[in-house]
């Protein structure tokens, strides 16, 4: 909604009424992509439509040239500048464009003499896509000589069809480079949170870094959610008790064809040794004399990862 796509100033050298203004449209945006285009008095000069500002004309379809009546723009000799604004469809097709202009100055109708154009600059359509970290592990621990650990999560929810080319992972924790490798993003097809049977790497595979950059393979022409995993190896001598968190610490760090919000924060996995339990040691099945002391009744073993 409201979405600005042009605009144009008016530099009056005394009072004047502005009647009607001719726009050019080129590109390949239809009606199906656009519609309500209309005209606003940028009255902050700030480019953008904020309150206060007005509409200050009738309101137009998309077509290669649109004609607005203007209202209320009499008796000014400041200059003005002026913002079109349209409606973006919710189903608009990504990678459409628009550009407007005024081609000459028999577009613009005033009660003085007119001279000068205006071109626009081309706005293509882009999706937008949330980030957040839906999928990401609860805060837990992670085993000492494990490989394929899932140690972070994050979600794409794309409102247009999108291409997603690369992802920046911020990692924060003592655990370093002797404990983790090996790190690559998995497209998590079902959703679960788990590294399964079928579901493949996507991306390039990094060392452990203070901030790991991904290039995506495969990862095109979607706009359904999609759900990735963050795993890595941890290593056989890894330091028990450091830790990892991962996240997306700001929006610029995912790069796709739409326009991108939010972030993803990850939760703190910690390196544990994993402890086995066995019966080595335990006597077997036999007979202990009366009168015995200090009789070997039971043994077990345990067997640590780190």
């Amino acid at each position: 909604m409201n979405a600005v796509l042009y605009g144009f100033r008016l530099y009056p050298t005394g009072s004047v009424d502005f009647t009607s203004v001719k726009l050019t449209l080129t590109g390949t945006a239809t009606s199906s992509d656009y519609s309500a285009f209309r005209l606003i008095y940028d009255a902050d000069n700030s480019g953008t439509w904020n309150f206060g500002d007005s509409v200050a004309a009738n309101t137009n379809a998309i077509g290669g040239t649109i004609t607005f009546t203007m209202y209320g723009q009499t008796g000014f000799s400041a200059a003005r500048r002026y913002l079109l604004v349209a409606d973006a469809a919710t189903a608009a097709t990504a990678g459409r464009t628009l550009t407007a202009s005024i081609t000459g100055a028999v577009d613009v109708v005033t009660t003085g003499i007119e001279s000068g154009s205006a071109a626009g600059g081309l706005q293509t359509i882009y999706g937008n896509v949330a980030i957040n970290n839906t999928g990401t592990p609860l805060a837990g621990n992670i085993f000492a000589g494990d490989t394929n650990v899932v140690v972070f999560g994050f979600r794409l929810t794309p409102s247009l069809t999108i291409d997603f080319s690369a992802v920046t992972v911020t990692a924060a924790g003592t655990a370093g480079a002797s404990d983790l490798s090996q790190f690559r993003i998995i497209y998590d097809v079902n959703s679960n949170g788990l590294y399964d049977v079928g579901e493949s790497t996507v991306s390039t595979t990094n060392a452990h870094g203070a901030t790991m950059t991904f290039t995506m393979y495969g990862q095109t022409s979607f706009i359904n959610v999609r759900r990735y995993l963050l795993v890595a190896d941890v290593a056989a001598g890894a330091t028990v008790g450091n830790t990892f968190t991962g996240s997306i610490a700001q929006t610029n760090h995912v790069s796709s064809t739409g326009d991108e919000s939010g972030t993803a924060a990850g939760n703190a996995m910690t390196i544990a040794a994993r402890v086995a339990i066995d019966n080595t040691g335990a006597p077997v099945a036999g007979s202990v004399s009366a009168n015995t002391s200090d009789a070997v009744l039971f043994g077990f073993r345990l067997t640590p990862t780190g």
